[in-house]
C-alpha cells in the first residue's frame, strides 16, 4: 500500500463516493451488459476498500448496503472477507486485463507483449468462462456485436418489465417512478402515490381496531391508544432505526421528538380545527372525558421520567434505552389493566383523578 497524503488510510471520502455513484446510477449499472466490468471494478476497489486502516460506522453501513444492491442478479458480487482474499482476487482481474490489453496492443499495431505468469492467466481464463456461463454467453466487446447488443436490449426490458410489476406489488415505488433519474415530476408523483396508500392504510387500521375492540368487549379508546397509536409509529421506529445504525443519532432522536410533536400539535389540531369549523363543538361522553384526563397525568408523569432519563447523563447506553422500555411497559400494562377492569389498575386510575381534581382546582380560565 502507497501512503499518499491526498488519499489518507483513514480517509473515507473516495470509499463514499463509490457508494454514492453506485446507488444514484443503479438504474443503468446494474444491467447485464455491464455486470463483467462493474464486477471488475468492484474486485479492485474490494482490496482499495480493505487497504484502509478505519473507517467509520457510517462508511461501512454505506459500504454494506451497496455491496447488497451488487450482490444480486445480474451482478452478483460477494465482497471478499480480508485483504489476502481481496488481493488474490485483484490479481486475477489484473492479469485478466493485462492480456487483454496485450491482445488489443498485438492486434492493432502487431506489437507482442510478454504475457503474464502462467497460473495467473489460467486462473483468469477459468474466471473468464464463469463469468460468461453466468452472463448467459453474452460478448465482451461492444464494437463487434450489434446484434447482442439487441438481444441485450431486449432482455433487459423485459426484465425491467417484470421488475416494474415486482415493484408495484411489493410498493416498491423508487423502482416504479424512479426509473431514469429523479425530477419535480417523478417525486411528487411518488410523493402523492405515497400519500394515497399510508391513508387508506390508516383508513384500514382505524376499522380493524374499531372491529377488533367490538370483538373483544373492550372500549375503542384502549384499542387506540396501544394497537393504532404503535402501528402508526412503525414508519417513525423504522427511520430513526436506520439513522441509528448509519451513525446518525441525532437525527434518529429528533425524528421521533419531531414527529411526536406534529401528531399532537398537527395531526391532532388541523381534524378537530376543520371538523369544529363545519360541525361545531364536539361533544365527548363523561366516560372518555375521564379516560382522557387519566391519560393526559399519566403521560405527564412519564414525560418527565423519561426527561430526566435524556438529561441523566452524557450519553445513551444500555440502561436509558432499557428504562424507556419499561416506561412503555408501564404504559401498556396500565391501558391493559384499565380495558380488563384490573383492580390495581383502578387504583392507579383513581390516584390520577385525584391529581387531576388538584389540578383543575388551580385553573382559573374556567
Amino acid at each position: 500500500m502507497v501512503l499518499s497524503e491526498v488519499d489518507k488510510p483513514d480517509d473515507p471520502f473516495r470509499v463514499k463516493l463509490v457508494c454514492l455513484l453506485v446507488e444514484t446510477s443503479s438504474r443503468t449499472l446494474l444491467r447485464h451488459r455491464n455486470a463483467k466490468n462493474l464486477r471488475q471494478f468492484l474486485v479492485l476497489f474490494s482490496r482499495y476498500v480493505h487497504c484502509k486502516s478505519v473507517l467509520s460506522i457510517e462508511t461501512r453501513f454505506h459500504l454494506e448496503d451497496m455491496m447488497k444492491s451488487v450482490a444480486k442478479d445480474p451482478i452478483k458480487y460477494t465482497h471478499p472477507k480480508d485483504l489476502q482474499e481481496a488481493q488474490a482476487a485483484a490479481k486475477v482481474v489484473e492479469a485478466r486485463l493485462y492480456e487483454a490489453d496485450c491482445q488489443r496492443l498485438e492486434k492493432l499495431h502487431g506489437i507482442h507483449s510478454p504475457t503474464t505468469n502462467g497460473s495467473l492467466a489460467a486462473i483468469a481464463e477459468d474466471e473468464d468462462e464463469e463469468v460468461e456461463e453466468d452472463d448467459d454467453d453474452r460478448s465482451q466487446s461492444g464494437d463487434d456485436d450489434d446484434s447482442n447488443d439487441d438481444d441485450e436490449d431486449d432482455d433487459d426490458e423485459d426484465g425491467e418489465s417484470k421488475g416494474l410489476l415486482v415493484s408495484m406489488l411489493t410498493l416498491d415505488l423508487e423502482n416504479v417512478f424512479v426509473r431514469n433519474g429523479i425530477n419535480t415530476g417523478n417525486a411528487w408523483a411518488m410523493l402523492l402515490v405515497a400519500m394515497t396508500i399510508i391513508g387508506s392504510a390508516c383508513f384500514l387500521l382505524v376499522h380493524s381496531c374499531e372491529m377488533l375492540g367490538d370483538a373483544l368487549g373492550i372500549p375503542i379508546y384502549f384499542i387506540a391508544v396501544i394497537l393504532a397509536s404503535a402501528a402508526t409509529s412503525v414508519p417513525d421506529t423504522i427511520l430513526s432505526m436506520k439513522d441509528a445504525q448509519k451513525g446518525n443519532y441525532d437525527d434518529a432522536v429528533s425524528n421521533a421528538l419531531g414527529s411526536n410533536i406534529f401528531d399532537v400539535c398537527f395531526a391532532l389540531g388541523f381534524p378537530l380545527f376543520i371538523f369544529t369549523l363545519i360541525y361545531g363543538p364536539i361533544t365527548m361522553s363523561p366516560e372518555t372525558v375521564i379516560n382522557i384526563a387519566e391519560l393526559r397525568i399519566l403521560l405527564l408523569i412519564l414525560t418527565l421520567f423519561a426527561f430526566f432519563i435524556y438529561i441523566g447523563g452524557k450519553s445513551m447506553g444500555r440502561l436509558s434505552a432499557f428504562l424507556l422500555l419499561l416506561i412503555y411497559f408501564v404504559f401498556t400494562m396500565y391501558i391493559l389493566g384499565r380495558a380488563v377492569d384490573s383492580s390495581a389498575a383502578n387504583e392507579v386510575s383513581i390516584w390520577l383523578r385525584n391529581i387531576n381534581d388538584i389540578i383543575d382546582s388551580l385553573r382559573f380560565w374556567k
